[in-house]
């Protein structure tokens, strides 16, 4: 997932796939604005298939690379599409110089979910997390899964009192 490194420690925010294999390092990205507020700069690690999918999803005429600085620059109004991608490929996205008020850090969005998803939905996302962070397992993270652990209750406590 795309971690906002303003609005959370490094440590706090969740990583990305869970397919990744555990041998070898993390594989990590860093998304930035540019100073005139129109492109993203993204900077992460040369994938083949993250190139292709990059060029395939976002069109040309709003993304281009930076041989020098090794750089992607993306506008803007792709940073939903990128996200995606990024989460696809990168165990960990860290946003950097984004303002607070861009960075979601709700509930909803630790867990991943839209507002307002059924009580089964939430369910099944805590239990896949938990599966994930629990720090019995290997890779877990007692810190993250103590997180978790609030986020899910403070949503099915709003679900159940009605709020």
């Amino acid at each position: 997932m795309v971690q906002p490194f303003s609005a959370r420690s490094p440590q706090g925010g969740w990583s990305g796939r869970t397919s990744r294999s555990t041998n070898r390092g993390k594989s990590v990205a860093s998304l930035r604005r540019a100073d005139n507020g129109v492109f993203l700069i993204l900077e992460a690690p040369y994938s083949v298939d993250f190139t292709n999918t990059l060029k395939q999803s976002i069109p040309t005429k709003k993304r281009t690379w930076d041989g020098n600085d090794k750089a992607w620059y993306i506008v803007s109004d792709q940073l939903d599409k990128l996200c995606h991608i990024l989460d696809m490929y990168y165990d960990e996205t860290i946003l950097l110089d984004f303002p607070a008020q861009e960075v979601a850090t709700d509930s909803w969005s630790k867990m991943f979910l839209t507002e307002g998803a059924p009580v089964e939905v939430i369910r099944a996302v805590y239990r896949v997390l938990a599966m994930k962070y629990h720090p019995d397992r290997n890779g877990g993270d007692g810190s993250k899964m103590a997180e978790l652990n609030g986020v899910y209750k403070e949503l099915m406590k709003g679900l159940i009192n009605g709020e």
